[in-house]
């Protein structure tokens, strides 16, 4: 997944065994909040079941594996989400950046392993 903070979309490409991208597509459509077509997306992260988590300005966006919109996470802070991971032992917990803030949760599902 490439996202491109200039536009709304996130792009999903499949990789040639040298690494190397191919069969670019746009498949996550990212929600501004405002006329503009900027999404800001900045961070994602992908949790144990497939879902992406993208950090914009209207906070975390979460798309399931269809790429379909499954919902908004709001962030507490003023500037929008930047940057979005899963840590803890468990990757059991998201952790969000808003400005020069940092914000955790508990989450329901766990973050992808490696």
């Amino acid at each position: 997944m490439v996202n491109d903070p200039h536009t709304v979309w996130v792009w999903k490409f499949d990789v040639r065994p040298d690494g190397s991208l191919f069969n670019g597509r746009r498949f996550y459509r990212l929600k501004t909040g405002d006329a503009t077509s900027a999404s800001e997306a900045e961070g994602m992260a992908f949790d144990s079941e497939g879902f992406l988590y993208a950090s914009s300005k209207i906070g975390i966006q979460v798309f399931d594996r269809r790429g379909r919109a499954a919902g908004v996470i709001e962030t507490p802070g003023t500037e929008g989400a930047s940057a979005v991971f899963f840590a803890g032992s468990r990757l059991q917990w998201l952790y969000v950046t808003d400005g020069s803030r940092l914000f955790r949760r508990p989450a329901k599902r766990r973050g992808a392993g490696l």
